[in-house]
């Protein structure tokens, strides 16, 4: 059932966070908070996903933590551990092609088109399109930024998939999950990468939101208040890296 609901509350990771980084109206902070090789990590982007980061958790009303500081580790975790599998990615020879990203991302936007009109996670998935300075679905799908931030999303996927078949053949779905977790745990603690905050994410692992929770039927809370507040979409998941 975790899994379940681990999947109901990423369904937006391929696709909302990248209205953050594509904002056709913003100009790109020269501030650099972190390097991972060639890739530099604004202090723009990094302070948009703060605080979507904490406006998700806040509408579920779960008692997540509050400060900060949290949410700062949350998100650079994040970002710098998508840039470590993108390296890794490219070392390993993964390619995802244009028409690959573009083919797949246009079969998640139409799980979107084909909700009804009224449907609050269409709603606010549209919000979140008009407030980045997208017009329509079809404006913010045919932008550049958002296909390449989409191709690196599914090339990371190929990389854990690519991992997944040097782990037992025995191993089940939560043991593979871990050992992808300590995968990358590992990246961040022995991989080369330099922060310019002061802010540390060696050792830090976020809080799981379904602890929570005590004895609730997980899935049924987490998709009904999603719904209602229109944080979770109700598409097909690709699971995310």
């Amino acid at each position: 059932m975790r899994r379940k609901v681990y999947s109901l509350i990423f369904c937006l990771t391929l696709l909302a966070p990248l209205l953050i980084a594509c904002n056709v109206n913003a100009k790109e902070s020269p501030e650099i908070v972190a390097k991972i090789d060639d890739i530099e990590i604004t202090e723009q982007t990094f302070s948009a996903m703060v605080e979507a980061e904490k406006n998700i958790w806040g509408k579920l009303n779960i008692n997540m933590p509050e400060d900060d500081a949290y949410y700062e580790k949350v998100v650079l975790k994040r970002l710098i551990t998508n840039a470590l599998l993108d390296v890794q990615a490219k070392k390993e020879g993964i390619v995802v092609s244009a028409k690959e990203a573009s083919d797949q991302l246009n079969k998640q936007l139409q799980q979107i088109k084909y909700l009804a009109p009224e449907d609050p996670g269409k709603i606010s998935f549209l919000n979140r399109i008009k407030s980045s300075g997208y017009n329509s679905i079809e404006d913010y799908e045919k932008d550049n930024r958002v296909l390449d931030a989409y191709r690196k999303q599914l090339a990371r996927v190929k990389l854990r998939n690519t991992f997944y078949e040097t782990v037992s053949k025995t191993a089940g779905l939560e043991e593979r999950g871990k050992a992808w977790e300590d995968y990358k745990n590992n990246l961040i603690n022995t991989g080369d990468y330099e922060i310019y905050i002061p802010v540390d994410i060696k050792g830090f692992e976020p809080v799981r939101p379904w602890e929570r929770y005590n004895n609730q039927d997980l899935n049924q809370t987490f998709a009904t208040e999603g719904m209602r507040q229109g944080t979770v979409l109700p598409c097909r998941i690709i699971y995310t890296a």
